[in-house]
């Protein structure tokens, strides 16, 4: 059996850029209220995570910007596919998202 060399064994370290994770990238931009940036790492993802989904859509209510209804619906979709919340909890959620939504 032939030794294995170095660059033969596979490596075992995750590498990420020198700024991190997506998911680190989206929550620094979130918390900076960077749409662009936030949107950027969202797309880093295969399918979004629920809560960063979320967040994405309270950025748009802060930003003033025209894609939060739509956002706002699809997280509500989403929330109901995935969480199997109560009908008062559904009540809530959506009257706090049609609360948000900018005028």
């Amino acid at each position: 059996m032939a030794a294995k060399t170095r660059s033969s064994v596979p490596c075992e370290h995750v590498f990420v850029g020198g700024l991190g994770s997506s998911g680190a990238l989206f929550w620094r931009a979130v918390g900076r209220g960077n749409l662009i940036l936030a949107e950027t790492a969202a797309r880093e993802f295969e399918v979004l995570p629920l809560d960063y989904a979320l967040a994405l859509t309270h950025l748009y209510a802060d930003k003033r910007d025209a894609r939060y209804e739509a956002a706002a619906l699809r997280y509500l979709s989403r929330y109901l596919a995935e969480e199997a919340p109560s009908l008062e909890d559904v009540a809530g959620v959506a009257a706090l998202l049609a609360e948000r939504k900018p005028v």
